[in-house]
């Protein structure tokens, strides 16, 4: 589900989670709690992609986003780019998060903390990809 903000739903120079945001909130999956916290118990492992539609938007580098895990967890050290073709400029770009994890819980992504400089004009959204389970990479 893609979720768009724009420039006046966001403070500049500061970390916020976008579930702070006006008339948002943390991302929401389709599927009974029960099942979800079945598939973590019985999975070794857990995937899943983000991915970042941007306009006149570049990620700082030294100040990468954080996401919220579904255990709570506020971190980035679990994501890796893909792609990016983020850069700033007025053309629309992307850029593309995947995620790889051994500690099942830690998926679905619930949230999204970021830091952005001068965004007074650029535009983002978000595209949740499916989350995947399973026993071996």
């Amino acid at each position: 589900m893609p979720v768009r903000f724009r420039s006046r739903d966001i403070p500049h120079d500061k970390y916020y989670l976008l579930s702070d945001l006006k008339q948002a909130e943390e991302f929401n999956y389709h599927i009974d709690v029960v099942q979800l916290q079945m598939l973590q118990l019985v999975s070794a492992k857990a995937w899943q992609e983000v991915t970042f539609k941007c306009k006149k938007l570049t990620f700082e580098e030294d100040t990468p986003p954080m996401f919220k895990s579904y255990s709570g967890d506020i971190r980035s050290d679990f994501a890796t780019v893909i792609s990016d073709s983020c850069e700033g400029n007025s053309k629309e770009g992307s850029r593309e998060y995947s995620f790889e994890v051994v500690e099942s819980n830690n998926l679905p992504v619930k949230d999204i903390e970021m830091f952005l400089i001068d965004a007074s004009k650029s535009a983002i959204g978000i595209q949740l990809g499916p989350v995947c389970f399973g026993s071996s990479y």
